[in-house]
């Protein structure tokens, strides 16, 4: 294999004190190549840095911003930078403004159409990849099989094994025909806690056979098909190991690598959130952690604890050889993958790592037809889909707990309240278009004038109103007041019960994109819309 040639030729040439930082993924403070990180690439090598959207100013700065790092990580290490981000679609999302925005994961689920899964992931990975960041911490996995989940729910693909597996499998197919990276998410699985990881250490007591009926099969799929990244849980099975799944050697190096034959990229999530931070200092954390199979430790700060991890597994490699052998293990698989993503300088290679000329012409030719390949299919796909994710958007679009009639635009009388600007512009659109000469038949108020409106309600008034949470809904749909029909539009986490009158609708998106809010104002009045296929009741939690 060509590229496990080359990885294993440069491996030999990386000094240990280079292969200890390698290991280490950091954030960045601000939206340049600052002194205090460069001072810290120049001392550690770090191996990669995460971009949040407080360091991306507009295109030119990012890729300005990607090109001054690898430059000096070429400088200074002799191996460039993995840069990575969190781009899920939906709610997660740190670039929108010259990028794809596609719908959550719950949003493609509920069209039950893998072929937008399979966009989403191709898209997004060709996007990313060719403004110079190749890890996409994508697509998450999880499957939402616990109503009270506070921090997956419409991140999540669906609340069954068959929806999640099929478009997690389509999700990678696609990311796979670019030169991206796409990561499975929360392994083993984040579907069914009621704590967000993020605050507190999430426990779910299930065995090894309950996780590998349900919550382990979407990565199964992922792996089966070709997935290069998993990453690791902040969550303890105590089933499993007394660690949780981050730290745990059965769970990283005795399920995922040994049951599941996973070889790609392990990386944690992140170090400094409280499930781990709470419990463990950051740099033993990350020693077990290593020694557990992880390849890659995340920070999402730019501060002092890349130093701090990078002294104690440099002392810690002098009293441990098999830390050393890990290391060395992970630093090859990232180098095989910065090769496969194309992140590599020819000259390097070259000239500094003395590269077989026939195998660096090879390896230069199979990625130059990779590049050709992937951008030709994204020719192909938008000279097909002019406005690919309005249409992913409007195909998602359901209704909560019963069918929805549509509405006939010019026979009744309409009040919207609405906060979102998306929302005001599309209406305003709308009765432009459709209300020239009969202005009367449709009202726009900031939502903020509903409860003063009171005494100005119509009993055959169709209200439609902006709703941030379904608590809010409850209490809203409990108002003495006349209408016709009270239809709440909602893009939020729709997991929650309740009872609907026979005149009361919620509208949900799963999704607070700009092309998701548009198609639910477009759709209400274009189509009838079919209820939610997921489990929104709640129930008791099972950890």
């Amino acid at each position: 294999n060509l590229l496990y040639r080359m990885s294993q030729q440069i491996i030999e040439q990386v000094p240990d004190h280079i292969q200890i930082g390698q290991v280490i993924h950091t954030g960045l403070s601000g939206t340049t190549l600052n002194p205090t990180i460069e001072q810290q690439l120049k001392e550690f090598c770090f191996g990669g840095i995460i971009l949040f959207k407080a360091n991306v100013v507009d295109k030119n700065g990012l890729i300005s911003l990607i090109q001054d790092f690898q430059k000096k990580s070429l400088e200074y290490c002799k191996i460039p930078l993995f840069f990575s981000i969190d781009q899920e679609g939906g709610r997660v999302v740190r670039l929108t403004d010259f990028v794809t925005e596609f719908p959550s994961a719950m949003a493609i689920g509920e069209t039950k159409n893998p072929n937008y899964a399979w966009f989403s992931g191709f898209i997004t990975g060709y996007e990313l990849s060719s403004l110079g960041i190749p890890l996409i911490f994508a697509p998450v996995a999880d499957i939402n099989n616990n109503p009270e989940n506070p921090v997956i729910h419409t991140r999540s693909f669906g609340t069954t094994k068959e929806v999640v597996s099929t478009m997690v499998r389509s999700y990678i197919e696609g990311i796979n025909r670019s030169l991206a990276i796409g990561f499975l998410k929360h392994f083993p699985g984040h579907g069914d806690t009621n704590i967000d990881s993020h605050l507190n250490l999430p426990i779910i007591s299930k065995t090894i056979q309950e996780l590998e009926e349900l919550e382990m099969i979407p990565f199964k799929e992922g792996i089966r098909v070709g997935a290069k990244g998993v990453m690791v849980a902040h969550i303890l099975f105590p089933a499993l190991d007394e660690y949780p799944a981050t730290l745990s050697k059965t769970i990283i190096t005795g399920i995922l690598k040994e049951t599941l034959k996973f070889n790609g990229l392990v990386i944690t999530d992140a170090m400094e959130m409280k499930a781990v931070s709470d419990r463990f200092s950051l740099e033993k954390a990350s020693y077990i952690s290593i020694l557990a199979g992880a390849d890659i430790i995340l920070l999402t700060a730019q501060n002092e604890n890349i130093n701090k991890i990078y002294k104690y597994l440099k002392k810690s490699i002098k009293e441990n050889p098999n830390l050393k052998e890990r290391i060395y293990e992970s630093v090859k698989k990232q180098i095989y993958f910065k090769l496969d993503s194309g992140v590599f300088n020819e000259e390097i290679l070259r000239d500094f790592y003395k590269i077989h000329p026939d195998d660096l012409e090879l390896y230069k030719r199979l990625l130059k037809i990779k590049i050709e390949i992937s951008h030709e299919i994204y020719q192909e796909i938008f000279q097909k889909h002019a406005d690919l994710s309005y249409q992913i958007a409007y195909d998602s679009i359901r209704s909560l707990y019963k069918d929805f009639p549509k509405l006939e635009l010019l026979e009744n009388t309409y009040s919207f309240y609405l906060q979102s600007k998306i929302f005001f512009d599309e209406v305003e659109i709308m009765k432009f278009n459709h209300f020239k000469n009969e202005m009367s038949q449709i009202h726009i108020y900031p939502k903020n004038e509903f409860l003063k409106s009171k005494n100005v309600f119509d009993p055959n008034e169709i209200i439609l109103i902006e709703i941030e949470h379904l608590e809010e809904w409850e209490k809203l749909s409990k108002l003495q007041i006349p209408y016709k029909r009270l239809i709440g539009l909602y893009s939020g986490n729709p997991f929650k019960t309740i009872k609907l009158k026979e005149n009361q609708y919620i509208i949900a998106s799963f999704s607070p994109t700009k092309q998701s809010l548009r198609s639910m104002i477009h759709k209400i009045f274009k189509e009838n819309i079919p209820k939610s296929n997921l489990d929104l009741s709640s129930k008791d939690s099972q950890n």
